[in-house]
């Protein structure tokens, strides 16, 4: 059994002061009423620093006086404090012992209570989780509250609040899937390193967001895409209706002068009273005359029918170029 320690007692007789300060005080303040009005002159320069040096001897009298009278008065105190400390500090050495057993003591129970509470969480994950999935989402350290370790926190309220907090973890877990939405694994991986629903949802919609504003610009340049597909094409269009135009102008235009040329072949060539189609041999000056028929040289095949045509040389490109506007097949003989 430890023995008590002696209790310490002290007996105090305190002292009192005696002076004549508040005689000194009142007559400093009679003495200062006088100088209120004192003003320094030439003449009574040197008795006014004379003056001074009196009041300022005073002041450090008293105040020499008031050091000593301390010194004095707290001498059994400052005595007497130094054998306090001493004694004082001969505690620290049974309250050192003492407390890092208690400090060793309170570690082991706590750490106890910790695979407790370890345990105990094993037990109700495997409870609730029919998905095998909550301890992966909610570790015990997402969840572990340092005051569980308190001695005055009970295991039974300890199980309660792990047990809200899974269920509310799956229930959250079940309104990510709830939503349907395609982003649901970018949702649950959010959760899974914030445990924070709300911003699981915002990620998800942002998801969503930059989806629908890739499809929209994607969409609006398939537009663009066709719309300029369908200028172009009405550009070839209008080019293809203009060049068959032109052609069929061409054409038209081409038949017309063949047609002027069947009607007036010559129409500068002199009339004559003689048949052109005589034999040349009969003509002395035809200006150009054609023969009928031949059959010696068929030229263009047995089929066509075969007309020989003389003209003068200073008409030949004439006829040359009437005979190309009719289509017709020719060449010199």
């Amino acid at each position: 059994m430890m023995k008590e320690l002696v209790e310490v007692k002290v007996n105090k007789s305190l002292g009192t002061i005696e002076s004549n300060l508040d005689v000194v005080k009142a007559s400093i303040e009679s003495y200062i009423k006088d100088y209120e009005t004192y003003a320094v002159s030439e003449d009574t320069l040197k008795d006014s620093k004379q003056l001074v040096a009196d009041l300022r001897k005073q002041q450090k009298a008293l105040d020499d006086e008031r050091k000593q009278i301390k010194k004095d008065w707290n001498a059994p105190f400052t005595e007497w404090e130094k054998k306090a400390k001493d004694v004082i500090a001969l505690y620290d050495k049974p309250i050192l012992l003492i407390n890092d057993q208690l400090l060793k003591f309170e570690e082991d129970r706590k750490s106890k209570k910790r695979v407790d509470i370890r345990i105990a969480y094993m037990e109700l994950v495997s409870a609730i989780d029919m998905n095998n999935e909550l301890e992966d989402y909610c570790p015990i350290e997402k969840i572990y509250d340092s005051k569980w370790e308190n001695a005055s926190v009970s295991m039974k309220s300890i199980k309660e609040e792990i047990q809200q907090k899974l269920e509310a973890v799956g229930m959250q877990i079940d309104t990510i899937r709830s939503m349907e939405s395609e982003f649901e694994d970018k949702g649950l991986e959010e959760f899974k390193k914030t445990l924070n629903l709300q911003s699981a949802i915002q990620l998800m919609n942002q998801y969503k967001k930059q989806k629908e504003e890739i499809l929209a610009r994607q969409e609006a340049e398939r537009k663009a895409k066709e719309e300029r597909e369908r200028l172009e094409a009405e550009r070839a269009e209008k080019e293809r209706i203009a060049a068959e135009q032109r052609a069929a102008e061409e054409k038209a235009e081409a038949e017309r002068r063949a047609a002027e040329v069947k009607e007036e072949p010559f129409p500068d060539l002199p009339e004559m009273d003689e048949d052109p189609f005589i034999e040349p041999e009969a003509q002395e000056e035809i200006p150009f005359a054609m023969d009928g028929p031949f059959e010696e040289e068929q030229p263009f095949g047995e089929d066509k029918l075969y007309i020989r045509v003389e003209c003068p040389a200073s008409r030949s490109k004439e006829l040359e170029e009437i005979l190309n506007n009719m289509n017709l097949e020719w060449r010199y003989m």
